[in-house]
């Protein structure tokens, strides 16, 4: 059974059918993936060159390869590297969908609009279309920007965010959101998809609204209940966002998204034991992942406690030996100690 974010079991199964078929292209593909959607960007990028160093790469898996590396470093905020990676897989597939989003989108992050506007335009797509409005926004081309929304939302229209744009809930006049709330014909996926774009702007208040009203439609709506939680915490609500969590963390035990979730709502209100040990039981279950050590160190810091935080970060480069079994024979784990780069809380 696939579970939601039991990204712990998908890693592990990789794993082992690697174990069996070492050089298999496509698993150590999705093994970097797995621990890229784990934030483990120091491995999966590891994955990703050891992959390119490969002779027996086709051009299309080279350019799957090259698409990782670029969203790997985007989301390391290394704009320019992020840039060049998509080039490089754009010479293999010219006019790639994917990698023209990911350019376009990286360009937007790096306040490069024009070059944006540029990308999204070569995308005759819904996406494209939407994502040369905002960059019009962001040039102040308004009328250029709406009637792109516009088109959007005739090329698409049931598309979640031709709709947001389109039905104008990017501006501040509350109206727009309440008729597009109280409209029953909204999915619950296409609501949770604006609360995303709302969180995105920093508008917790109406992401809330938004998850709130999809699981009015859908109440086992996984990505809204965990969306609501999430919205609730970045607006400070840390009790009501534990609340939330409580029934996931009943309805599944096993996923690890939902225990770091959790891990993470106890450190930032101020809970720091709580979060420690919340850490603690997601290491017992993957002792390899850097991310749960880093985390745990800074709750320690946070929580005055710098002895607890210097041995975890200390720990993060002292990979288990199952680990180092794992990489391929010759090969030393790519990762290296480096100065912390963990403070404590202001």
């Amino acid at each position: 059974m696939n579970l939601w974010g039991d990204f712990y079991g998908v890693e592990r199964r990789l794993r082992e059918r690697l174990a069996a078929t070492p050089e298999a292209v496509s698993l150590q593909l999705s093994l970097s993936r797995a621990l890229f959607s784990q934030q483990r960007y120091e491995e999966a990028r590891g994955g990703v060159r050891r992959l390119l160093r490969r002779a027996d790469l086709g051009p299309r898996q080279r350019a799957d390869v090259l698409l990782l590396a670029g969203q790997i470093a985007f989301m390391e905020k290394k704009y320019a590297e992020a840039v060049e990676q998509t080039r490089a897989a754009l010479a293999l597939r010219p006019a790639d969908a994917e990698a023209l989003l990911l350019q376009a989108t990286v360009l937007m992050a790096d306040g490069r609009y024009e070059e944006a506007a540029a990308a999204y335009r070569q995308l005759a797509t819904p996406a494209g279309l939407i994502g040369l409005g905002r960059a019009l926004l962001r040039l102040d081309r308004e009328p250029e920007a709406r009637q792109s929304f516009a088109q959007g939302m005739e090329l698409a229209p049931r598309d979640p965010a031709a709709l947001f744009f389109g039905l104008g809930l990017d501006g501040k006049d509350g109206r727009a959101l309440e008729a597009a709330l109280a409209d029953t014909t909204h999915s619950a996926k296409a609501l949770h998809a604006w609360a995303e774009i709302f969180a995105s702007q920093g508008r917790y208040g109406a992401a809330a609204a938004c998850e709130n009203a999809a699981l009015d439609r859908d109440p086992a709506h996984f990505p809204a209940r965990l969306g609501l939680a999430e919205a609730q915490a970045a607006a400070k609500n840390y009790d009501q966002a534990l609340q939330t969590l409580a029934p996931l963390r009943h309805d599944m035990p096993e996923s690890s998204k939902i225990a770091l979730t959790e891990a993470r709502f106890l450190a930032w209100s101020k809970r720091y034991e709580a979060s420690l040990d919340a850490y603690a039981r997601l290491q017992r279950e993957n002792p390899a992942d850097p991310v749960l050590k880093k985390e745990a160190a800074r709750t320690a810091w946070w929580g005055k406690m710098p002895e607890q935080g210097e041995t975890l970060f200390r720990s993060i480069y002292a990979a288990p030996v199952d680990h180092q079994l794992a990489l391929p024979r010759g090969k030393s784990d790519e990762r290296q100690p480096g100065a912390s780069s963990i403070s404590p809380a202001p």
